[in-house]
């Protein structure tokens, strides 16, 4: 299997060893870096610090500037190790509105800028109105954002 099809599993241990393989064997680079960054994003091992995610998703974004999945991913591991300035910096990369809003508003809601969040947010849910309904993960992240907002 390659580290793409481990990647649409959710198989983020042999993700990452099939990419390994791929890059030893020179197959798709920038393709390898981005499922083994994805994986390295998601790997429970990581306590709290995606470095090495962020090193390989660099790499795929290096080998193909426009890679906006490379983008959003490197911009999530920034988020889960709390760099929020350099996520924010990276999402401004993506271009499918929906995922770069809903990102910003984790980013803002970390930071406690509530009010920024549920902006962020709403733009989200509004790109989100062509589907039935919008993801349930969303929706409560707007939800989260509110309260807070209204607490502070």
């Amino acid at each position: 299997m390659t580290s793409k099809e481990y990647v649409n599993k959710l198989d983020w241990q042999s993700a990452i060893a099939a990419a390994e393989l791929e890059l030893k064997e020179n197959k798709i680079k920038a393709e390898s870096y981005l499922h083994s960054g994805i994986a390295r994003c998601f790997n429970p091992d990581k306590e709290g610090k995606h470095k090495e995610a962020i090193n390989d998703l660099s790499k795929a974004i290096a080998a193909n500037p426009n890679q906006n999945e490379a983008y959003y991913y490197r911009a999530y591991a920034f988020y889960l190790d709390g760099d929020y300035e350099k996520a924010i910096a990276d999402c401004w990369h993506i271009n499918i509105s929906q995922q770069r809003d809903e990102l910003l508003g984790k980013i803002y809601t970390a930071m406690g800028n509530y009010h920024e969040a549920v902006k962020k947010f709403r733009r989200a849910i509004k790109y989100n109105q062509n589907q039935s309904i919008p993801s349930p993960g969303l929706l409560d992240s707007y939800r989260d954002a509110c309260k807070k907002m209204n607490s502070v």
